[in-house]
């Protein structure tokens, strides 16, 4: 038999899963967890899907993988066997008699009939479950060592096997087997057995199933009152979501307002960025292109204006007129550098500290909004509190009436007890007294004094007895009993009362934890922004600070107190530009007395009349002065787009520039409010991410809104409790009725199957001697053969002997002598026992026709070898190719390399999962 394509429509982790293995040997490399034993299992279930039942926790390959898509199991398996292709598609049900199977021959397009309960392994190979699972199905490595978990089945594997053929029965043992075997069926006193069991587990569960069905007819009234809660649940439910896609809609909506103006700063950006320079460093730029303009400027004036005086003697500047524009002049200069340091210190240091202030003060805002909301439940706390300690009070109260109570019907009982014993003395000392005194008197008439005492003593005894009577009165009445019963009764009444107030206020006391809660959450984000506004006012201090020493060299200078508010910033701006201004004016009217358009164009002029003779040699220097500055301003314009090739488009290109700066600031800035004001931190990836999964929510009207929330409350509270309590009465069935009818159906087939295999037992129990006896003569010596020839192959010829001697210890030969299991190392081990499986298979292959050799699925039994043993293994199992299909799966890929270098073709396992 010859497996070509396994598909997997539904099994375990699997959805429509398909793989083709070629004829002869394959390898699939997979990760752990990726399927590869699920494959396994698969074709077994393909081949045998009759796993029969685990007793030990209810667990075969058939509840193991069941679809995680819920799905149902169903898959398709196409082989070939004695050259005829076929096609097995299977549905799996609940139970084996539930699976719907098809077996197709694809070279006629005919269905191949199975007969009962025939199993497609049974069939195209001719051996069952058992069979295949000791042959050809290879799950892990066995173990010779004294390992409980692995020893037990391998030893007497090689035990029986090498004794009478079959490593499932030893002939010492067959016959009791068998007979043990029809007694676990019935024994003879015919009282117990599977058989019998079976039969009283049928008519157990045949009550079952009446006893279920009844169940279902009661429960009718009450799933109809349960689904008439739930469609108020889904209502409520509905009523909910639609609030909530409410609140989301109007959220989206910000995001959206949100990521339109983050488009708007890339849009900035984008502007800045045509320009070379990108926003990290566009004031760095602006202010170096500034610097350099300023210095190419002056000193190209410098050097025009001395050019222009050169030779000339110009207007006479006297030293009085000179000093004074100096004055100007250097005003002027000192209060530009004001300006800028002001506009680069202090205006950002304050505006960063107004900023971190106000998000202060939102969150102060909040925090004292929401301290006035917690503190509204203060009345509700302490309502809570004296209502808890009233109740304590009450129950303690309670307690002590109960035992008042208590004590008194006691001490009642016993009164009355006492009562009745009273009356019973009272008139036994009554009637006593009565007979002596009447006794007394007659004998005082009659005989002498003597029956006068006695007729004292019957007196006496009568007046005792009256105030017997007197004593005997009942001190508790019923009347006080059931007063004080009246009181418990009035305190139980009251404490129900204080549990309704107490549940009542339970909404409340959870919304002021809420709100506790959110003060809680505002607290946690004031502490670090307390800490900016710390900074940010310490900068702003130091930047006001040297500031002001710099504006106090001016004394000349007046200006306003500088406040930290953006109008006072804004005050200080305009009244440094204003008498910048008026300084400049009368700088520049001084100029132009003296026709001249700069002061450094003055200064030359000035210096031209006192060091005439120099001039020549100061125009060269200064026109050097100029071209250099120039060209260091050219420079400094490399990286500018598109680059100035003269001073007037530097400095064109400059205003572009701080235009487009001074336009992504402020839209930096309206984007930094907006977050500030919706409190969304979300970056633009999470904004857009969340904009596109919008599907366009639409928002309530505010009458809509209204009406939701009027319909939410008019809803019962305990709509969910009553639900619930409904839900509890109704009993959910042990199980299923039809999986009760499953398990009936599974039972009379069980019954027949152990009464047809109670019949061939005992059929087999009289000619299995004779069978055994063939078997020992003809299968254990080659099996012990074939078994050695591939222990020597796995190991390199090192052992190539193994022996069962009559204790049943395998042994090994090895060093010119036989050494039993525990002396080999556990990779030893594993290699026996890989051969004795090859040996047995090889032998079971000898005796079918061509193309009915089995199949071998190995999963991962070369894990525990190290990589020598792997090596010879794998040589091995190539060869073993030739005899049969081998679909070898493992995890590890230095296993699969060495089997491509084998020439072993290898398959990367690449599984659609659910």
């Amino acid at each position: 038999m010859e497996i070509n394509t396994l598909e997997l429509t539904d099994f375990g982790m699997f959805h429509n899963f398909k793989i083709t293995l070629n004829g002869r040997d394959q390898l699939i490399y997979g990760d752990n967890e990726q399927g590869k034993t699920t494959i396994m299992g698969f074709v077994l279930l393909m081949l045998y899907g009759d796993q029969g039942r685990d007793r030990a926790d209810h667990m075969t390959i058939r509840t193991k993988y069941q679809p995680w898509n819920s799905n149902e199991m169903a898959g398709s398996m196409e082989f070939t066997n004695r050259d005829v292709r076929y096609r097995v598609e299977k549905r799996f049900g609940k139970t084996t008699s539930k699976d719907v199977v098809t077996l197709i021959n694809l070279d006629t397009d005919q269905e191949v009939s199975l007969g009962r309960k025939q199993e497609v392994g049974e069939w195209a190979l001719g051996i069952n479950l058992d069979g295949f699972l000791k042959t050809g199905f290879i799950g892990r490595p066995g173990m010779f060592k004294s390992d409980p978990a692995k020893d037990e089945l391998t030893e007497q594997l090689v035990k029986n096997l090498t004794e009478s053929g079959d490593e499932s029965v030893s002939s010492n043992t067959v016959v009791t087997r068998l007979d043990n075997a029809l007694t676990l069926l019935r024994t003879k006193s015919g009282r117990k057995g599977q058989l019998v069991e079976a039969q009283d587990h049928l008519q157990h569960v045949k009550e079952e199933y009446q006893s279920v069905k009844q169940q279902v007819n009661d429960q009718a009234q009450a799933v109809t009152e349960l689904k008439q809660l739930t469609a108020q649940r889904e209502q409520q439910d509905d009523i909910k979501k639609k609030l909530a896609a409410d609140t989301l809609a109007q959220e989206a909506d910000q995001r959206k307002k949100l990521l339109q103006g983050i488009q708007v700063i890339h849009e900035k950006e984008a502007a800045l960025t045509r320009f070379g320079v990108r926003p990290d460093n566009a004031a760095q730029v602006i202010q170096g292109g500034t610097r350099a303009i300023a210095q190419a400027r002056d000193d190209s004036r410098t050097a025009d204006a001395q050019a222009s005086t050169d030779g000339e003697q110009g207007v006479p500047i006297s030293e009085d007129e000179y000093t004074q524009t100096k004055q100007l002049n250097e005003q002027a200069n000192q209060m530009s550098k004001l300006q800028e340091q002001f506009a680069r210190d202090v205006v950002p240091a304050g505006e960063e500290t107004l900023k971190q202030a106000g998000r202060l003060s939102n969150l102060q805002a909040q925090q004292k909004a929401l301290q006035a909301q917690a503190d509204s439940f203060a009345d509700a706390e302490t309502q809570n509190k004296n209502l808890s300690a009233q109740k304590e009070k009450n129950t303690s109260k309670q307690q002590t009436l109960a035992t008042q109570i208590a004590a008194m019907e006691q001490q009642r009982e016993q009164e009355q007890a006492a009562v009745q014993s009273g009356q019973k003395q009272k008139q036994a000392y009554l009637i006593g007294g009565m007979i002596l005194l009447l006794v007394g008197v007659v004998l005082g008439v009659v005989v002498n004094v003597f029956g006068y005492v006695l007729a004292a003593v019957g007196a006496a005894a009568v007046i005792l007895g009256f105030g017997k009577a007197k004593q005997g009165q009942p001190t508790v009445s019923a009347a006080d009993i059931d007063q004080q019963k009246q009181a418990l009764a009035a305190l139980t009444e009251t404490q129900n009362t204080i549990d309704q107030k107490l549940a009542a206020l339970v909404p409340k006391l959870k919304e002021a934890e809420q709100k506790r809660e959110q003060l809680r959450n505002i607290a946690a984000q004031i502490t670090p922004i307390q800490e900016n506004v710390s900074d940010s006012l310490n900068r702003w201090r130091a930047a006001r600070d040297a500031w002001q020493d710099r504006v106090n060299q001016v004394p000349e200078l007046e200006l306003p107190t500088l406040g930290l508010s953006q109008d006072s910033l804004d005050e200080i701006t305009a009244v440094l530009a204003k008498q910048h201004d008026v300084v400049a004016a009368a700088l520049s009217q001084n100029l132009q007395v003296k026709q001249v358009l700069d002061f450094m164009t003055y200064q030359v002029s000035y210096r031209l009349q006192q060091k005439a003779q120099t001039r020549q040699e100061q125009l060269a220097a200064v026109q050097a002065k100029a071209k250099k500055s120039m060209e260091a301003m050219l420079d400094y314009f490399t990286a500018i787009t598109p680059r100035p090739e003269s001073l007037t488009d530097a400095q064109t290109t400059l205003t572009a520039i701080q235009d487009a700066w001074a336009d992504y600031q402020k839209a930096a800035q309206a984007v930094a409010s907006q977050r500030q004001v919706t409190g969304i931190k979300d970056s633009e990836e999470v904004l857009r991410a969340s904009v596109q999964h919008d599907t366009a929510p639409q928002t309530l009207s505010d009458e809509e809104r209204a009406q939701l929330q009027t319909q939410l409350k008019e809803m019962p509270a305990d709509l969910d409790a009553q639900w619930y309590r409904l839900q509890n009465t109704i009993k959910v069935p042990s199980r299923p009725l039809d999986e009760i009818e499953s398990d009936i159906s599974d039972t009379e087939e069980n019954i027949q199957d152990l009464q047809a295999r109670y019949d061939a037992l005992s059929t087999a129990l009289m000619t299995l001697q004779e069978v055994i006896d063939e078997r020992r003569q003809n299968f254990a010596p080659e099996l012990k053969k074939k078994a050695g020839e591939y222990l020597a192959q796995l190991t390199n010829k090192r052992y190539h002997d193994l022996l069962i001697p009559k204790s049943f210890e395998l042994k090994v030969l090895t060093d010119g002598a036989y050494h039993d299991y525990n002396y080999l190392s556990g990779g030893t081990t594993d290699q026996a026992y890989l051969a004795l499986r090859f040996a047995i298979a090889n032998l079971l292959a000898a005796g079918k026709e061509q193309g009915e050799e089995i199949p071998m699925l190995l999963d991962d039994v070369l894990r525990e070898y190290d990589n020598r043993r792997a090596e010879a293994a794998l040589q091995f199992l190539k060869a073993q190719g030739a005899q049969h299909q081998l679909i070898m799966f493992t995890c590890h890929q230095h296993i699969t390399e060495m089997a491509e270098d084998l020439g072993i073709a290898t398959t990367a396992l690449e599984t659609q999962l659910v």
